[in-house]
């Protein structure tokens, strides 16, 4: 059993030589204290859950999915005239400094658009990517498996923030999520 004295001389050993937790580099940053509380959840799924309330707080148009065995793979719908776009959300603080990480990105789900949420230090940011888009990015690997290269895994795919930028739409007000949501059904029609 370890004693007491050893561990406070393990912790002194390291102490300095850490990275900084993702919270700390926040409070680094005099994030406010609404940011602080997103990233104090940790990441994982009441994270994610606690963000996709906030987005349909934020915009209104967002709904919540639907109830029953069908209604997975996506957490929102909005309503375009008579069609439902379905909305995936992934949520990331930074990663490093300044990129997002998105995780667990299921292709073969329900989804019409990915609403993408980047917790940055002063505000919280969204950007929408259609499956066109997600489509053309795997293909070239900027949006890759998570987890074994055999491309084998169950955890879905990943990416960040710098490899995709160029490719995203960023959707801060309830019109340019509506009009992004509409883009994808004028696509949808046209094909």
């Amino acid at each position: 059993m370890s004693s007491i004295t050893e561990i406070d001389n393990f912790w002194k050993s390291i102490s300095g030589k850490e990275k900084p937790t993702q919270l700390q580099r926040y409070e680094k940053k005099n994030a406010p204290e609404g940011i602080k509380k997103f990233i104090a959840i940790g990441g994982g799924p009441k994270m994610g859950t606690t963000l996709e309330q906030y987005a349909r707080f934020r915009f209104k148009n967002l709904q919540k999915r639907g109830k029953g065995k069908e209604e997975t793979g996506y957490d929102h719908l909005i309503k375009v005239d008579t069609k439902n776009i379905f909305v995936e959300q992934k949520s990331s603080g930074h990663w490093g400094e300044d990129d997002y990480k998105w995780q667990h990105v299921e292709d073969k789900h329900k989804w019409d658009m990915l609403l993408l949420c980047g917790i940055d230090y002063e505000r919280v940011m969204f950007w929408g990517m259609d499956r066109k888009t997600c489509s053309r990015l795997i293909s070239e690997k900027k949006i890759t498996n998570q987890g074994n290269k055999a491309g084998e895994s169950s955890e879905g795919m990943w990416f960040n923030y710098s490899d995709v930028k160029d490719s995203l739409t960023e959707i801060q007000t309830e019109e340019q999520l509506l009009q992004f949501a509409s883009s994808l059904q004028a696509s949808d029609e046209s094909e």
